[in-house]
């Protein structure tokens, strides 16, 4: 099964699970998937980010301005709570009180601007080639590698066909 993100001609956005693609576009040409939102049939896929797996990777992110490493990845590390000595639950309590915290705005934007410094600081910037040097990548015609760049959403949508995993970062105003 593919889960889908798609969009209808409204710009409203919904999920739709398919058994493969040539079934989605099979039930789009026949006008059988509607937008849940406002009845439109004009359906069409919109770029989905996939999961991404950091792997060895995920150690060399380094976490700054007030963001702790357990808030970016809450399975690792102590909580603030299991740390203070002042504080004292069991430990299935403290488990419920760590899944509950929450992830501020600025946090998020803040774990943005770190990805995307990293990328860009250990990447290889590709430019519009995004799509073509992925692929190559992908079928193992170039060696692995972390790139970045651009591509139109039509070649988003034909990596995302041949299986590709890639990620938007979106461009964020510079910090003051």
């Amino acid at each position: 099964m593919i889960k889908y993100s798609l969009i209808c001609g409204f710009h409203h956005s919904f999920e739709g699970w398919f058994s493969d693609s040539a079934s989605f576009e099979k039930q789009c040409e026949h006008d059988l998937i509607s937008c849940p939102e406002c009845g439109s049939s004009k359906i069409r896929r919109a770029l989905m980010t996939p999961n991404l797996n950091a792997g060895k990777h995920r150690n060399q992110l380094t976490i700054s301005d007030g963001v702790s490493k357990s808030e970016v990845y809450p399975d690792e590390g102590n909580s603030s709570m299991e740390q203070n000595p002042n504080i004292s639950l069991p430990q299935d309590k403290q488990k419920k009180e760590k899944s509950k915290q929450k992830i501020s705005p600025e946090q998020v934007i803040t774990m943005v601007r770190q990805v995307r410094h990293y990328v860009e600081t250990n990447g290889r910037n590709v430019g519009n080639k995004f799509a073509e040097e992925a692929l190559k990548i992908h079928y193992g015609e170039k060696k692995q590698d972390i790139i970045y760049g651009t591509c139109t959403p039509e070649e988003g949508e034909q990596l995302a066909d041949e299986g590709v995993e890639f990620s938007e970062i979106p461009l964020l105003p510079k910090a003051n």
